[in-house]
């Protein structure tokens, strides 16, 4: 596969979509990034995006693909249900 080109946006923005995965999935998603950008003729920001946003599935992605559409965690996700323990709290 010849080099692909990016700018520096387009190439922060595929780094930033890498970030939240955990790092033993960050290769097998970038790779999938690389392969779908190397099937265009051009490329700019809204390709990135997208590629980015949903990268086409290959092998073993589940995990790569749940962890980059997994919802955000806010205040409100991320606070305790007053009544009920963790899996972690003490019994």
């Amino acid at each position: 596969m010849s080099p692909i080109r990016l700018t520096d946006a387009e190439l922060d923005a595929v780094m930033t979509a890498a970030r939240p995965l955990a790092p033993h999935l960050r290769d097998a998603f970038l790779q999938q990034v690389a392969d779908a950008l190397a099937s265009y003729t051009e490329i700019g920001p809204g390709i990135v995006a997208r590629v980015c946003r949903d990268p086409p599935p290959r092998g073993r992605v589940d995990d790569v693909n749940a962890c980059a559409t997994a919802a955000p965690i806010t205040a409100k996700r991320a606070a305790p249900v007053a009544g009920r323990q963790g899996r972690c709290a003490p019994q």
